[in-house]
């Protein structure tokens, strides 16, 4: 199993991701994806960002099944 972390800039990882980088950025900076800072830079680990994305849809679809909205 490959433990390595590969860090890429915001814009890199929304694209990969078929997001617009501003949306990623706020996410980044509510905390809702894990983000590393180097000075002023923000870079992001695409396969932790996308865990963390999906973890939270799953969370959300368990909430709307809740009130059966999903």
């Amino acid at each position: 199993m490959d433990t390595t972390l590969s860090f890429c800039s915001v814009g890199y990882v929304a694209d990969r991701l078929g997001v617009p980088s501003t949306w990623l950025r706020s996410e980044a900076e509510a905390g809702r994806v894990p983000v590393i800072r180097a000075g002023k830079r923000m870079l992001m680990d695409l396969d932790a960002v996308r865990v963390a994305l999906v973890k939270r849809s799953v969370e959300s679809c368990s909430t709307r099944r809740e009130t059966r909205a999903c």
